[in-house]
Protein backbone atom coordinates (compact mmCIF):
# COMPACT_ATOMS: atom_id res chain seq x y z
CA UNK A 1 0.00 0.00 0.00
CA UNK A 2 1.24 3.48 -0.82
CA UNK A 3 1.19 6.21 1.82
CA UNK A 4 -0.20 9.54 0.59
CA UNK A 5 0.94 12.78 2.20
CA UNK A 6 2.73 16.10 1.74
CA UNK A 7 6.33 17.30 1.91
CA UNK A 8 6.90 20.94 2.77
CA UNK A 9 10.23 22.14 1.45
CA UNK A 10 12.20 25.33 1.98
CA UNK A 11 15.90 25.76 2.66
CA UNK A 12 16.12 23.14 5.33
CA UNK A 13 13.92 20.14 6.06
CA UNK A 14 16.20 17.92 8.07
CA UNK A 15 15.33 14.51 6.61
CA UNK A 16 14.79 15.32 2.97
CA UNK A 17 17.28 17.75 1.55
CA UNK A 18 20.85 18.68 0.81
CA UNK A 19 21.88 22.29 0.31
CA UNK A 20 24.79 24.26 -1.09
CA UNK A 21 24.19 27.45 0.90
CA UNK A 22 23.05 28.79 4.27
CA UNK A 23 20.23 26.93 5.97
CA UNK A 24 17.03 28.51 7.26
CA UNK A 25 13.75 27.14 8.54
CA UNK A 26 10.65 26.13 6.66
CA UNK A 27 7.35 27.63 7.77
CA UNK A 28 5.50 24.49 6.59
CA UNK A 29 2.89 26.81 5.16
CA UNK A 30 -0.68 25.70 4.43
CA UNK A 31 -2.12 29.10 3.56
CA UNK A 32 -0.77 32.62 3.67
CA UNK A 33 2.98 33.06 4.08
CA UNK A 34 5.06 35.22 6.39
CA UNK A 35 7.41 37.98 5.21
CA UNK A 36 10.32 36.83 7.40
CA UNK A 37 13.76 36.18 5.90
CA UNK A 38 14.05 33.06 8.09
CA UNK A 39 11.01 31.57 6.35
CA UNK A 40 12.66 31.59 2.92
CA UNK A 41 15.61 30.29 0.96
CA UNK A 42 17.97 32.54 -0.96
CA UNK A 43 21.34 32.23 -2.68
CA UNK A 44 23.65 35.17 -3.35
CA UNK A 45 26.75 33.25 -4.49
CA UNK A 46 27.00 30.99 -7.54
CA UNK A 47 28.29 27.46 -6.96
CA UNK A 48 28.90 24.32 -9.03
CA UNK A 49 25.61 22.64 -9.92
CA UNK A 50 25.19 18.92 -8.99
CA UNK A 51 24.04 18.32 -12.57
CA UNK A 52 27.13 18.60 -14.82
CA UNK A 53 24.85 19.64 -17.70
CA UNK A 54 24.07 22.86 -15.81
CA UNK A 55 26.44 25.80 -15.43
CA UNK A 56 27.45 27.33 -12.10
CA UNK A 57 24.58 29.22 -10.55
CA UNK A 58 21.94 29.30 -7.83
CA UNK A 59 20.31 25.98 -7.05
CA UNK A 60 18.69 23.87 -4.36
CA UNK A 61 18.72 20.07 -4.20
CA UNK A 62 16.33 17.89 -2.21
CA UNK A 63 17.07 14.32 -1.06
CA UNK A 64 13.86 12.55 -0.03
CA UNK A 65 15.80 9.62 1.47
CA UNK A 66 14.05 7.04 -0.73
CA UNK A 67 11.94 6.95 -3.88
CA UNK A 68 8.64 8.85 -3.94
CA UNK A 69 5.98 9.56 -6.51
CA UNK A 70 5.57 13.32 -6.93
CA UNK A 71 2.15 14.76 -7.70
CA UNK A 72 0.66 18.25 -7.30
CA UNK A 73 2.96 21.08 -6.15
CA UNK A 74 2.39 24.54 -4.68
CA UNK A 75 4.98 27.34 -4.55
CA UNK A 76 5.41 30.46 -2.44
CA UNK A 77 7.93 32.83 -4.02
CA UNK A 78 10.37 35.01 -2.07
CA UNK A 79 8.02 37.07 0.08
CA UNK A 80 10.31 39.31 2.18
CA UNK A 81 9.01 42.89 2.16
CA UNK A 82 11.10 45.16 -0.07
CA UNK A 83 13.09 42.22 -1.48
CA UNK A 84 10.51 40.36 -3.57
CA UNK A 85 12.52 41.03 -6.76
CA UNK A 86 14.87 38.30 -5.54
CA UNK A 87 12.10 35.80 -6.14
CA UNK A 88 12.37 33.16 -8.87
CA UNK A 89 11.10 34.07 -12.33
CA UNK A 90 12.26 30.83 -13.98
CA UNK A 91 13.93 27.66 -12.77
CA UNK A 92 14.88 24.34 -14.35
CA UNK A 93 13.65 21.13 -12.73
CA UNK A 94 15.87 18.04 -12.88
CA UNK A 95 15.32 14.74 -11.08
CA UNK A 96 17.43 11.71 -10.22
CA UNK A 97 17.20 8.30 -8.59
CA UNK A 98 20.85 8.13 -7.53
CA UNK A 99 22.01 11.76 -7.22
CA UNK A 100 24.50 11.30 -10.06
CA UNK A 101 22.47 10.73 -13.23
CA UNK A 102 20.06 13.61 -13.82
CA UNK A 103 16.97 13.85 -16.03
CA UNK A 104 15.40 17.09 -17.22
CA UNK A 105 11.72 17.43 -16.31
CA UNK A 106 10.90 20.96 -17.45
CA UNK A 107 10.84 24.64 -16.41
CA UNK A 108 8.75 26.40 -13.79
CA UNK A 109 7.85 30.11 -13.93
CA UNK A 110 6.74 31.94 -10.78
CA UNK A 111 5.04 35.31 -10.32
CA UNK A 112 6.68 37.89 -8.06
CA UNK A 113 5.37 37.69 -4.48
CA UNK A 114 3.59 40.74 -3.00
CA UNK A 115 5.72 40.96 0.15
CA UNK A 116 2.64 40.83 2.38
CA UNK A 117 1.36 38.35 4.94
CA UNK A 118 -1.78 37.55 2.93
CA UNK A 119 0.27 35.85 0.22
CA UNK A 120 -1.14 32.41 -0.59
CA UNK A 121 1.39 31.42 -3.27
CA UNK A 122 0.48 29.79 -6.55
CA UNK A 123 -0.31 26.32 -7.86
CA UNK A 124 2.71 24.65 -9.40
CA UNK A 125 2.91 21.74 -11.83
CA UNK A 126 1.47 18.29 -11.27
CA UNK A 127 4.34 15.82 -11.65
CA UNK A 128 1.78 13.06 -12.31
CA UNK A 129 3.41 10.31 -10.25
CA UNK A 130 7.01 10.90 -11.36
CA UNK A 131 9.23 8.62 -9.25
CA UNK A 132 12.28 10.40 -7.84
CA UNK A 133 14.63 10.42 -4.89
CA UNK A 134 16.44 13.67 -5.71
CA UNK A 135 14.87 16.89 -6.97
CA UNK A 136 17.09 19.71 -8.26
CA UNK A 137 15.80 23.25 -8.82
CA UNK A 138 18.23 25.48 -10.73
CA UNK A 139 17.28 29.16 -10.87
CA UNK A 140 17.92 30.80 -14.25
CA UNK A 141 16.32 34.19 -13.61
CA UNK A 142 14.59 36.27 -10.95
CA UNK A 143 12.48 39.44 -10.92
CA UNK A 144 15.49 41.78 -10.89
CA UNK A 145 17.06 41.37 -7.44
CA UNK A 146 20.71 40.83 -6.55
CA UNK A 147 20.06 37.41 -4.97
CA UNK A 148 17.81 34.48 -5.90
CA UNK A 149 15.29 32.56 -3.84
CA UNK A 150 11.78 31.44 -2.96
CA UNK A 151 9.95 30.91 0.29
CA UNK A 152 8.55 27.41 0.12
CA UNK A 153 7.23 24.54 -1.96
CA UNK A 154 4.70 21.90 -0.95
CA UNK A 155 4.60 18.55 -2.74
CA UNK A 156 1.82 15.98 -2.68
CA UNK A 157 3.64 12.62 -2.68
CA UNK A 158 3.13 8.87 -2.47
CA UNK A 159 5.71 6.51 -1.05
CA UNK A 160 7.01 4.09 -3.66
CA UNK A 161 8.24 0.66 -2.61
CA UNK A 162 8.57 -0.96 -6.04
CA UNK A 163 10.65 -4.13 -6.30
CA UNK A 164 14.37 -4.78 -6.63
CA UNK A 165 14.15 -5.68 -10.31
CA UNK A 166 12.39 -2.41 -11.18
CA UNK A 167 15.69 -0.50 -11.38
CA UNK A 168 14.19 2.35 -13.40
CA UNK A 169 11.04 2.56 -11.30
CA UNK A 170 7.87 2.64 -13.35
CA UNK A 171 6.05 -0.34 -11.87
CA UNK A 172 7.15 -2.78 -14.59
CA UNK A 173 10.22 -4.89 -15.32
CA UNK A 174 11.08 -3.83 -18.86
CA UNK A 175 13.91 -3.06 -21.26
CA UNK A 176 14.80 0.11 -19.35
CA UNK A 177 15.68 -1.98 -16.30
CA UNK A 178 17.78 -4.39 -18.37
CA UNK A 179 19.72 -1.54 -19.98
CA UNK A 180 20.27 0.13 -16.63
CA UNK A 181 21.59 -3.13 -15.17
CA UNK A 182 23.95 -3.69 -18.09
CA UNK A 183 25.29 -0.13 -17.75
CA UNK A 184 26.23 -0.93 -14.13
CA UNK A 185 27.56 -4.43 -14.80
CA UNK A 186 30.65 -5.04 -12.66
CA UNK A 187 29.67 -2.47 -10.01
CA UNK A 188 31.03 -3.42 -6.56
CA UNK A 189 29.82 -0.70 -4.18
CA UNK A 190 26.47 1.08 -3.67
CA UNK A 191 25.02 -0.60 -6.76
CA UNK A 192 21.47 0.43 -7.61
CA UNK A 193 21.23 -2.52 -10.02
CA UNK A 194 22.20 -5.09 -7.36
CA UNK A 195 18.98 -7.05 -7.82
CA UNK A 196 19.93 -10.10 -5.71
CA UNK A 197 21.44 -8.04 -2.86
CA UNK A 198 24.89 -9.62 -2.83
CA UNK A 199 26.70 -6.25 -3.05
CA UNK A 200 27.67 -6.36 -6.71
CA UNK A 201 26.17 -6.41 -10.20
CA UNK A 202 26.96 -9.70 -11.94
CA UNK A 203 25.48 -12.46 -14.08
CA UNK A 204 23.23 -13.52 -11.20
CA UNK A 205 21.50 -10.13 -11.36
CA UNK A 206 21.06 -10.47 -15.12
CA UNK A 207 19.44 -13.88 -14.66
CA UNK A 208 17.23 -12.58 -11.85
CA UNK A 209 15.87 -9.71 -13.91
CA UNK A 210 15.33 -11.86 -16.99
CA UNK A 211 13.35 -14.33 -14.87
CA UNK A 212 10.70 -11.69 -14.13
CA UNK A 213 10.94 -9.66 -17.33
CA UNK A 214 7.56 -8.26 -18.35
CA UNK A 215 6.03 -8.54 -14.89
CA UNK A 216 4.68 -5.64 -12.84
CA UNK A 217 5.59 -4.66 -9.29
Amino acid sequence: MKAHYFFWLASVFSLVMLLHSDTVLSQMCEGDHSTLTDDAWQSCVVTVNPNPDRSEGHWIRYDFGSNYQLNQSHFWNYNVSGETSRGVANMIVDWSLDGANWNYWGDINLEEAPGSENYFGETGPDFEGLVVRYLLLSVTSNHGGNCYGFSEVKLDVNSFMGCAEDIVPNGMIDINDVLSLLSQYGCLTECIADVDGDGSVSITDVLAILAVFGQTC
